[in-house]
This record gives C-alpha cells, sequence and structure tokens, in this order.
C-alpha cells in the first residue's frame, strides 16, 4: 500500500481530534500560499492550514535558508543589535524572530525530554535509578565550587551521613586567578574525584555563545524574556546540535539517535502519541 505523502504531517486545528496525531491518511493537498508554501487540507474537521505551522518558519516573510543563517548567530556570541548588522535586517524583524525560535526551541526540548519512549516496567526503573535516595552505604557525591549555598543546599536535602562532598577552590589574588586546591568538606571522596570541569566547562561555554553572560560586559540582559531565549536556543542547540566524539546529550540519553541539523530542529512539529 502507497504511503501518503503527508505521513508525517498532522492536522494543526487543536478542536480536531485528528490534531497532533500523524499517519492517518486525513491530509490532502490543497494548493500553496503567496510564499509558495504547500497549504493541506483536513478531511475529519474541514480546515486548511499551510503545511509550515507549527514550525519556526510559520508566517515568516524570510526564506527558510537565510531564518537558519540568522538562528546560527544566536549562539554565535552575537547581540541582537549584531546580528541586525551583519545580515542587514531591521533590529525588530531580529528580535521578533528571536523570540519565535526561542519559543519554538523550548516546546521541542520540552517535548523530547517527556516523550521518551518506554514502558511501563522501564519507566519504574528508570525514576529509580535517578531517584534513588542515598544511604550511609550507597553515598551521594557532589562537586562544587566554595560557595556556602551549595553546602547549605546540600545538608537540607540530604543526611551528611549519605554524602560525599568535596570542593574545588580557586586561590585568588586581587580577582586574579593563581591555583586551585580541593577540600573534603562532608564525607570521605578520593581527591582525584573532586573536579568541576563540567560545570565550568558548561559555565565557559555558555559565555562563548552567549553574549549577555559575559562578565562586565555592556550587553547583559535588560529582560528576563532575553535570558529565556538565549537559553532555550542554545539548550535545543547543545542537546541535539552539538556534537562531541559524535554524539550529542540526547544521543547519549537514547533521546535521539542521530544529530540533527538547524534546519530539522527549526522545522520540527510537536506532536502527541497515537
Amino acid at each position: 500500500m502507497k504511503k501518503n505523502k503527508w505521513y508525517n504531517f498532522f492536522c494543526q486545528n487543536k478542536l480536531c481530534k485528528t490534531h497532533g496525531k500523524k499517519g492517518l491518511g486525513n491530509l490532502i493537498s490543497n494548493g500553496h500560499d503567496r510564499n509558495g508554501a504547500r497549504k493541506l487540507f483536513c478531511k475529519e474537521c474541514e480546515k486548511s492550514f499551510n503545511e509550515t505551522k507549527g514550525t519556526a518558519f510559520y508566517k515568516k516573510h524570510l526564506s527558510k535558508k537565510e531564518i537558519i543563517k540568522i538562528s546560527k548567530q544566536f549562539v554565535e556570541k552575537s547581540s541582537l543589535r549584531g546580528v541586525a548588522r551583519a545580515t542587514g535586517h531591521h533590529l525588530d524583524t531580529i528580535r521578533n524572530l528571536a523570540g519565535d525560535v526561542a519559543e519554538h526551541c523550548f516546546e521541542v526540548t520540552g517535548f523530547l525530554i517527556k516523550d521518551v519512549k518506554l514502558g511501563t516496567h522501564e519507566i519504574d526503573e528508570l525514576i529509580a535509578q535517578r531517584t534513588q535516595q542515598p544511604t550511609s552505604k550507597n553515598k551521594i557525591s557532589f562537586c562544587t565550587d566554595a560557595n556556602k549555598q551549595n553546602k547549605n543546599g546540600i545538608l537540607k536535602s540530604f543526611h551528611k551521613d549519605s554524602v560525599d562532598y568535596g570542593q574545588v577552590i580557586k586561590d585568588k589574588i586581587m580577582q586574579i586567578v593563581y591555583g586551585v586546591h580541593k577540600r573534603k568538606v562532608i564525607g570521605n571522596m578520593p581527591y582525584q574525584d573532586i573536579s568541576i570541569a563540567h560545570v565550568d566547562g558548561l559555565c565557559k561555554a555558555l559565555r562563548e555563545r552567549g553574549k549577555c553572560f559575559v562578565r562586565e560586559a555592556s550587553t547583559y540582559p535588560k529582560k528576563r524574556k532575553m535570558i529565556f531565549i538565549i537559553l532555550s536556543i542554545y539548550q535545543a542547540y547543545h542537546n541535539l546540535i552539538d556534537a562531541r566524539k559524535g554524539l550529542t546529550p540526547c544521543m547519549k540519553e537514547g533521546i535521539s539517535n542521530h544529530v540533527w541539523t538547524w534546519g530539522k530542529l527549526l522545522n520540527a512539529k510537536v506532536s502527541v502519541e497515537k
């Protein structure tokens, strides 16, 4: 049996009972809009919609190629004004696009994390592994810097006998770091295991990729919305696109089986389970 051409699409009408469900054969082609995008017609609810609805390309006057090109710059330490100057587009166009791309990335990554295909037994087993309460014989390990809030937060959440906690302390003179040393705070964690390299690496990457996170810079975010925009786009990029040794974080967790591209991310539609 020949597969419907629109097998991977679904009705975008939220009132339709087929909304979010792919492969039902209820969609047929219904011409093109003025920008050349295909229009689809749902035989169930008798509503038509643009094929780009539900993606970051919906109702955009810019071409898909240009939107992808601009989106890449959002994670390359460029301010929105800098992106506007580099691309020749108006600042308001870049701002609106950044907001739409961020909301789309937030929706897609949230769906992927919540929609992991596991059976009931596998879910119970995964939850047990991730949420197992530590004991004196099965301790949980923490490594942080010397911020006092970290220790207070750990002791508030766990009994001290079930925790191994070490700190990496930066030695400074006049805010200039000249070395580091390690300290056992709770329990008896081996010194070679005390490390905050992953946390420092992520913080470093955020500062390298997001100009508004650079310390003592004039580009600090003036509104919470801007923090949401930059973090949402970077989260999707980091988890789905930025592969290290051929693997992305989502691939390591079994959420995805391949490296995504910007085109796939921005064109992804969030569906529901059938």
